[in-house]
């Protein structure tokens, strides 16, 4: 049985492929997502500015080991999906499903943690209604966590395909573009990690 390749037609006949790699919908869906959370970057960094002391004491209140801890979760987990790449590239699908099992099993303990995270701010009186510090950390926090979970299970998905080699017609392409989308996840993280974190 003859192994597909990941070149596109116009590269087999010698013409440049000019298109993005992955499925083009997922491409306006992760721009889309980014320019969203560009925006509220900016809304963070504006009430940040206005209420430097409400900041500052909900800061306090963070758990920056355990920040760190998520932010090198993702890290390890964007490392895996680009080991997981290079393997669907050598037709090694086993090899290219392992990784994104480790790269979900990051996703996984980024929820754990960020489960734990929630749980202590809520025990010590910050919630959504409590200050503005808490409001945007709750609700872009929770967007993001939201996110990995789609991740994850995008992951998931992809994994069993896979598996089968991704012989279907779109398999190729949906592979790329959750690896991307995965991508997209950890980038977002390392904004917000210094922004809620770090930056005082």
């Amino acid at each position: 049985m003859t192994q597909q390749v990941l070149a596109s037609p116009t590269e087999a006949i010698g013409k440049p492929d000019r298109r993005a790699p992955g499925e083009a919908g997922v491409w306006i869906f992760i721009l889309t997502e980014m320019a969203i959370f560009t925006a509220l970057f900016g809304v963070i960094l504006w009430n940040r500015a206005e209420s430097p002391e409400t900041f500052a004491a909900g800061q306090a209140l963070l758990n920056q080991p355990l920040g760190l801890i998520n932010t090198v979760a993702l890290i390890v987990g964007s490392v895996v999906v680009v080991l997981a790449i290079d393997a669907a590239l050598r037709d090694r699908y086993l090899q290219a499903s392992r990784y994104l099992v480790a790269a979900m099993l990051s996703g996984f303990a980024f929820m754990a943690i960020k489960a734990i995270e929630y749980v202590s701010v809520l025990n010590h009186g910050g919630w959504i209604h409590t200050d503005v510090f808490w409001m945007l950390y709750f609700v872009v926090t929770g967007a993001h966590l939201l996110h990995v979970v789609v991740g994850t299970a995008t992951l998931g998905l992809m994994r069993r395909r896979t598996v089968a080699g991704l012989t279907g017609p779109r398999d190729r392409d949906l592979f790329v573009s959750a690896t991307c989308y995965w991508h997209m996840v950890d980038l977002l993280w390392l904004i917000l990690f210094p922004l809620f974190y770090l930056v005082n």
